[in-house]
């Protein structure tokens, strides 16, 4: 049977009749593509940069073609006049210098981080400061081995990449044997304390009363907008410490059209993963309360507000229809409404999570998009997508482990979002790295009193319950009979 591919020779392609055994018409195909094709990994593709822009502007309908072509010239044109001719170089190429190994009589441990591609460099500056301080500790920092997948990620196998590892990875609610709890360490050291951490990220490192990781930083959740939009509609832009009441009004002033013309005040990211935020905000216990039945008035208030955003269309709709609700197809055709209502510039706001990249802004690189802390209200709740510091159960070498994060905790160099550390955030290096965005960063979890880890809020009875209730008010069902309904349930 002929493989679909060419062999690389002509001699070997004509002498095997590897050309007679393909299917019919891919033949010719493969002739013109040799005779016409390139390899997509010259590195002077002349005008691509260019171009590029110009095919994503026409596909997400903000230019007509004419127009996107028109700039894409005059941008190839002044490329080209700045360019020059690429030539061989005498420079000699330079290599990453190889890490020192231990010296005798040096304790060696492995520290698996996530984020090594993005910060290297940071962690090995780190590491020799680290030992400047500690000579007789040799750190060595590695990047997990995500060979077999992400999928195959837990705490239990992230303990079994190194003597002590970071990850963005929630606790579960049973401790996880392959963690070494740090409470010993910690009373061992009584000079460092835990006074200085944020309550608000320290607290989800808990479980029965133990201390299993040392907060590193937290992302939280944001409120980006298109300003352009709320300038062309005269609406003032979102500003610190704006409020709930603040949001549902600008997001109605921005909700206009009919259609296919129509603009969205606020799309939530599908399906719904705002609705445990805007609940909170408002007051409604994010777990189960004896002293608060699930009929409270309170919680109905809270799910009328957020049900009425898609009654007054102020957030599109979509295919998936219920909060909680998950199917893989319907998950991601939501996903490309989302993304495209935002790229073509029909929504004013959205929230997600700094940091992530564009999979969470979802935003095009000519839109004029900004972002704020998210809303304030009376629950004074931050949704934080949180990373720790642990140590592996298995070390051999738990005293070195507890030198380096506690080291780590104190740094700003690898700090992307919230340092956990109070002096951290305080820090010139971290405000010198963060900018303006540090006050957005920090607002989040100097202002609040609960948190949803982002990762690790799992949906139980009781959470489970209210969204029921969300789904059934936004089907019509009265609100406070929705909640009767699903209280009764919960007590059969």
């Amino acid at each position: 049977t002929a493989k679909s591919g060419l062999p690389a020779r002509r001699s070997v392609a004509e002498t095997t009749g590897h050309w007679d055994k393909l299917e019919a018409g891919l033949a010719a195909t493969y002739r013109f593509a040799l005779q016409h094709g390139f390899s997509t990994r010259q590195a002077d593709l002349a005008g691509w940069s260019a171009i590029a822009p110009a095919v994503e502007a026409v596909l997400g309908g903000r230019q007509s073609v004419e127009a996107a072509l028109s700039e894409a010239q005059q941008a190839a044109n002044a490329q080209a006049g700045t360019q020059a001719p690429a030539r061989a170089s005498a420079t000699p190429f330079v290599v990453a210098t190889p890490r020192p190994e231990p010296a005798a009589g040096e304790v060696k441990i492995e520290f698996a981080a996530h984020d090594w591609n993005a910060l290297k460099e940071a962690y090995d500056e780190l590491a020799d400061a680290f030992h400047e301080l500690h000579p007789e500790i040799h750190v060595a920092v590695k990047r997990p081995n995500y060979a077999q997948g992400y999928q195959t990620i837990t705490l239990a196998w992230l303990a079994g990449q190194g003597d002590c590892f970071s990850y963005f990875y929630p606790l579960t609610d049973e401790p996880e044997p392959a963690l070494l709890s740090l409470d010993p360490l910690l009373e061992a050291d009584p000079a460092f304390s835990t006074d200085d951490f944020y309550p608000s990220i320290l607290a989800p490192f808990y479980r029965e009363g133990k201390l299993w990781a040392l907060p590193a930083e937290a992302y939280p959740r944001v409120m980006y907008y298109n300003k352009d939009l709320f300038d062309a509609a005269g609406v003032a832009s979102p500003a610190p410490g704006w409020t709930l009441d603040d949001f549902a009004q600008a997001a109605a002033q921005l909700s206009t059209g009919e259609g296919t013309a129509r603009q969205y005040g606020y799309a939530p990211t599908p399906p719904w993963d705002d609705v445990w935020f805007f609940l909170g905000q408002q007051g409604v216990p994010l777990a189960a309360d004896p002293d608060v039945p699930l009929a409270d008035s309170n919680n109905a208030e809270a799910i009328r507000w957020y049900v009425d955003l898609r009654r007054a269309g102020i957030t599109p709709e979509y295919e998936l229809g219920e909060p909680g609700a998950y199917d893989d197809e319907l998950y991601h055709r939501d996903h490309e409404l989302w993304r495209a209502l935002i790229s073509r510039g029909k929504v004013a706001m959205w929230s997600g999570f700094p940091g992530e990249g564009d999979w969470w802004s979802a935003a095009p690189r000519d839109l004029n998009v900004a972002f704020v802390e998210m809303p304030h209200g009376p629950g004074q709740v931050a949704e934080l997508h949180l990373s720790g510091y642990y140590i592996s159960s298995q070390t051999e070498h738990p005293e070195a482990c507890w030198e380096w994060i506690e080291f780590l905790s104190s740094q700003a160099s690898t700090i992307q979002a919230i340092p956990a550390r109070r002096a951290v955030a305080r820090s010139d290096v971290y405000r010198q790295q963060m900018g303006e965005a540090a006050d957005v960063y920090l607002a989040a979890v100097e202002g609040s009193q609960q948190v949803i880890d982002w990762a690790g809020f799992y949906w139980d009875s009781y959470q489970g319950r209210i969204v029921r209730a969300v789904v059934l008010a936004r089907q019509g069902e009265d609100v406070e009979q929705a909640l009767r309904q699903v209280q009764d349930q919960g007590e059969e």
